[in-house]
């Protein structure tokens, strides 16, 4: 991404999988990095020295195998524009970027694209998203702010969310079970809980789902953070955990003609404390699965 702020910020390319870089991360030395099982020598003067670790704090490392992160836009968008070409001609990505894109479906009523194999637009008449499974996640801000802060500021945007999961394992099957008791207790469901607290083998019963809900409002907007638990579907079925988390915002008083500029402007203010949110949940369920 050529108008990328980490890049920029960073003055060197980018080694997938080394770093995840935050703005409050260059700017103040501060880590919060994850899922790191070598760090690239050269970026230590990045973050001043600093020590790196793995979710779960230095002596209960948890090695993050797979991490998603999404910013998703609720409003009003013309999906027959998002073409690579469109994203070249505009600056938001290279023209090489554009070279190596793929299109999966562009139409009036939706668009599919992933943009330099890296970042996966979709857009359908009412809702936005852009998604990475590769850091730096700070391409994402980057690619909404553009879009949305100066190309298309007069779209329709009234509310929007910031989402990052992870998929880890457990240091045990019975490790998994006991978090998923710990969760959710079997007592209160009687014989369904007792037959499920007895159950043995490979697979046992127990926790399939839960969601946790914070309500976060202030004077410019109403929201949640959200977070979810469940075994994850990608990693061993045994000792796999899936933890996604979502911050949503809904604009206050959003009058029609208003645009996108308060979203926007409020996504830059609050990209980098919901990832930090984020890594907070995650860290601490990641702290007791070892």
């Amino acid at each position: 991404m050529q108008t990328s702020w980490a890049y920029a910020q960073l003055k060197k390319p980018y080694l997938p999988g080394d770093i995840l870089l935050s703005r409050e991360t260059a700017e103040t030395g501060k880590c919060c990095h994850i899922g790191l099982k070598a760090l690239c020598a050269e970026y230590r003067d990045v973050c001043q020295g600093a020590p790196f670790r793995l979710f779960g704090g230095p002596d209960l490392a948890v090695e993050i195998e797979r991490s998603h992160w999404s910013i998703v836009l609720l409003g009003s968008f013309n999906p027959s524009i998002f073409h690579p070409a469109w994203f070249a001609q505009n600056e938001v990505i290279s023209k090489e970027h554009a070279g190596t894109s793929e299109v999966d479906v562009i139409h009036n009523e939706v668009a599919s694209v992933t943009l330099g194999n890296q970042i996966r637009v979709t857009c359908e008449a009412k809702r936005f998203q852009v998604e990475a499974s590769k850091a730096p996640e700070i391409l994402l801000l980057d690619l909404v702010s553009k879009v949305f802060g100066d190309l298309l500021p007069h779209s329709r945007v009234q509310s929007f969310g910031i989402n990052k999961s992870v998929h880890f394992r457990a240091s045990s099957p019975e490790k998994r079970t006991e978090i998923g008791r710990m969760f959710a207790p079997t007592d209160p469901w009687g014989e369904f809980g007792k037959r499920i607290q007895s159950s043995e083998g490979e697979q046992v019963g127990g926790l399939m789902s839960l969601r946790m809900r914070e309500i976060k409002n202030d004077e410019d907007t109403t929201g949640s953070l959200e977070a979810r638990i469940e075994p994850s579907p990608l990693l061993d079925r045994r000792s796999g955990v899936f933890v996604a988390v979502n911050r949503h915002f809904d604009i206050r008083d959003y009058k029609e003609g208003s645009g996108a500029i308060q979203a926007i402007r409020k996504l830059d203010q609050e990209f980098a404390q919901a990832l930090r949110d984020s890594d907070e949940i995650i860290d601490s369920i990641a702290s007791i699965s070892t």
